[in-house]
This record gives C-alpha cells, structure tokens and sequence, in this order.
C-alpha cells in the first residue's frame, strides 16, 4: 500500500494537481481534476491507438507478409480470406510442399502455415539451428476413413491399438513423412503407423484399382474429403479413443523478423479450427 500511494503522490507532483482524493476514511477515487484528466487522457490514448492503425494501413501494400502454405494451408488461408475486418496486413501466399524450413531460410517465404511438426526430432533441431519460432494458432479436425470391407470398418468405435499393423495412406502431396510423426504424437496413444505416401487420390474406385484396401486414410483437406466422401462404400470416423481427431496447427516463423504483423495475424489466426468436421 505505501508503494501505491507514493507513486500516487509521485504523479500528482508531476502534474501539479490533485488526481486523487485523499480523505480520511474515503475509498480512493477521483478527483473532479483527476476525472476531467483521466478523460482526456483516454481520448489521446484512442487516438494514438487509431493513428497506430492508420499507419500500418496505409503501409499494408508495401510491406506484405509472404506466406507459404505447407500441409493444410490452403484451407488457413481461405480460412483467414473469411475472417472479418482483417485489414491490417497485406498477404502474398503460395503453396509449396514442405518437408524442411529452408523456404524459410532462404527468405523466400516469411512464415509457414501447417501442422506443427515439433514431434519429429529431425525438424525440431532444424528449427532450433535456423532460428524459428513456432506460434500456435488452432486446430486442424481429421476423419479416419476405411473401405467398406476393411477388417476394422465393422467397429463402433476405434481405439489407436485397433490400428496398430495397419498402414496409412497419405494422400496430400505436400505431406512428408513428418506428418505421419506428429499422427503417432499427437492424436495416437502409443501405436506407431508406417506411412504409404502416394498421389492424392479422387475417387473410391481408384482406390480399389490401386489395391488401397486394407489402408487408412487421415483426411483432411477439404477438396480431398469432400470427393471421397461423396463416394459409397466407405465407413468413417470421426473420434479415435473417445476423443476428436484433430492436429495442433502452428505458424513457424524467423524469431529475429518478428514484428506487429506478425502480431495481427497471429491474434487473427488465434484459436482457428479448419477441417472436416462430422
């Protein structure tokens, strides 16, 4: 308490005036001058607050963030394309298949937008050599699908142990077996999956011509889940263990070339759920 009010008495020197009203036995409020002052106080803070606004806008055109889109960031950039009112920020955005941060260190890019690959060891240490930081944004919602006739397709419910010999067809093509590391991390309890990455594929009979039978197939983009989808002859699962299926999606960025545009979009992004959901 004697802290507060010596930097109280410390402010009311500065100013010249009483901001307080110190009567024995009062709750501390303000005084007549201390309220006329706090309210114009108010009004220069909101309006520095909108000159700060009106200076990143009017920048927004010459300083663009670059964005690469890795593995689902397609659907966070059509996702952020939705978001209203955000202005701030100006965006170039590209897709390119990701399988290290070179894009990164090469500054072809200024921050990647995808699946947080923090549970495979060998992007880890490449983040940690180059500099990058990771800032969590949302989540990223997956459905399991199998064939009709597939061994597990007859279950009510899937538990990660069911899938344990099984192979997953990874079907994106900016995917990399990394993705497979954060499935086993993230969204499986104690099985390990051995990927088959091959082509994306568009329909249930091409599946069945190339022999995906008794595959799994994690989806996730939209295009992808919505052909597939349409199909017959396919079981789908949308909780694994009792609990939604979904992976932790992340912006991965240069820690040194953090500034208030990254900050914007980040607040923008925060909390963000994309994906199929059931």
């Amino acid at each position: 308490q004697s802290t507060l009010s010596a930097h109280m008495a410390s402010i009311e020197k500065d100013l010249g005036f009483s901001v307080f009203d110190h009567r024995p036995g009062n709750a501390v409020s303000l005084t007549d001058a201390g309220w006329d002052f706090f309210q114009s106080a108010q009004r220069i803070v909101e309006m520095y607050d909108e000159a700060v606004a009106q200076g990143r806008r009017d920048t927004k055109a010459s300083a663009p963030l670059r964005i690469i889109a890795g593995s689902f960031g397609k659907e966070l950039m059509q996702a952020l394309d939705a978001i209203q009112g955000f202005e701030t920020v100006a965006l170039e955005g590209e897709f390119k298949a990701l399988f290290d941060f070179s894009q990164l260190a090469k500054d072809d890019g200024d921050i990647i937008l995808g699946c947080d690959y923090s549970a495979s060891p060998a992007m880890t240490k490449e983040a940690e050599d180059l500099g990058i930081a990771h800032e969590p944004l949302g989540f990223m919602n997956m459905k399991l699908v199998l064939m009709a006739d597939h061994p597990l397709a007859c279950r009510t419910s899937i538990r990660s142990e069911d899938l344990a010999g099984y192979r997953v067809l990874i079907t994106d093509p900016s995917s990399s077996p990394s993705y497979i590391d954060a499935i086993n991390a993230f969204m499986l309890d104690g099985v390990t999956l051995k990927p088959s990455i091959r082509p994306q594929l568009s329909s249930l009979a091409e599946m069945r011509r190339r022999g995906f039978g008794t595959d799994l197939f994690f989806l996730h983009a939209k295009a992808e889940v919505e052909s597939i989808s349409r199909a017959n002859g396919i079981v789908e699962f949308h909780e694994l263990d009792g609990k939604p299926m979904r992976l932790p999606l992340v912006a991965s960025y240069r820690k040194k070339c953090r500034d208030w545009r990254y900050d914007a979009l980040f607040e923008s992004l925060c909390g963000i759920e994309i994906g199929p959901t059931q």
